[in-house]
């Protein structure tokens, strides 16, 4: 980027791609703050620059879209994400993968505010698209089966989402290996589900999840931390409850410290702590 400054000015096309694929990067990274002031800087040099609909804007807006969701900015992600697929259309017709994926980073969205059904409806015209267009074993869909198994999960249908789980985990394990970040996001979705079902079973599978992103990512990154949260919640209905407090209070120090508040995943951490003065069983009733 410093080169093509120099060579081009800071208000240039090659450097605005630059700062797309940065902010990416550090949003892959866990810098969410650093992420956004990058893609940020992106899209305004692509809009003094370029005339929409064009695909850089409506990538770079997609990519903004995704990292002010993690950052729990869901009204100014949910804005971005919605200009970014109206431009693919425009663009591409209803009926192309890149459609697809605005389509599926809209949808991630509506998850985050509640509406499951709606998100489940959505995932299944994703993963149809993405296996016809793509390939039954493309990375995309495994993407789109674990956006379905999460919208069935926290609708209550955990036993629809396993299924769903175990052939999106098959897919990551063969496109990306059994050390990257995206494989150890299946292991934490199947242990969320299993949390509803039988948390002995859950334990050892967000146990492998939570090494793998370690390895992968760091400890500081907010899935590493949500992959704690989902196993201090299965230690503690399991009876482990020194390990749960531990878990958990290490999931809330990580959150605290990388994402906004009140960020949706450090709440539901702190409510799992604060189940745990109820005793064996309040995170089954609550």
């Amino acid at each position: 980027m410093a080169m093509r400054i120099r060579l081009f000015g800071g208000n240039s096309e090659p450097v605005s791609a630059n700062l797309n694929n940065l902010g990416w990067l550090l949003y892959q990274m866990g810098q969410l703050d650093d992420a956004e002031d990058a893609l940020r800087r992106s899209l305004a040099i692509k809009e003094q620059i370029m005339e929409p609909p064009h695909p850089a804007i409506a990538s770079n807006q997609s990519n903004l879209a995704v990292v002010l969701r993690t950052k729990g900015d869901y009204e100014e992600a949910e804005y971005f994400s919605t200009q970014a697929l109206q431009q693919e259309i425009k663009l591409h017709g209803e009926d192309h993968p890149r459609v697809t994926t605005a389509l599926n980073n809209r949808t991630l969205i509506l998850i985050d505010l509640g509406h499951y059904e709606e998100a489940a409806s959505n995932y299944r015209l994703i993963l149809e698209n993405n296996r016809r267009q793509l390939g039954p074993d493309h990375l995309y869909v495994g993407f789109a089966l674990s956006g379905l198994s999460t919208s069935l999960t926290e609708a209550g249908r955990s036993n629809e989402a396993l299924p769903l789980l175990d052939e999106a985990i098959t897919i990551f394990r063969n496109a990306v290996g059994m050390e990257h970040r995206y494989y150890a996001m299946g292991l934490a979705l199947k242990g969320q589900a299993l949390n509803y079902i039988n948390p002995n079973q859950a334990m050892p599978v967000l146990e492998q999840a939570v090494n793998v992103f370690k390895q992968a990512v760091g400890e500081s990154h907010p899935d590493f931390a949500r992959a704690l949260t989902s196993l201090g919640r299965a230690q503690f209905i399991s009876g482990h409850i020194e390990a749960a407090e531990s878990t958990l209070k290490k999931a809330l120090s990580i959150q605290r410290e990388v994402l906004s508040e009140p960020h949706s995943n450090t709440v539901w951490t702190l409510i799992s702590l604060g189940q745990l003065v109820y005793g064996p069983g309040a995170l089954q009733r609550g």
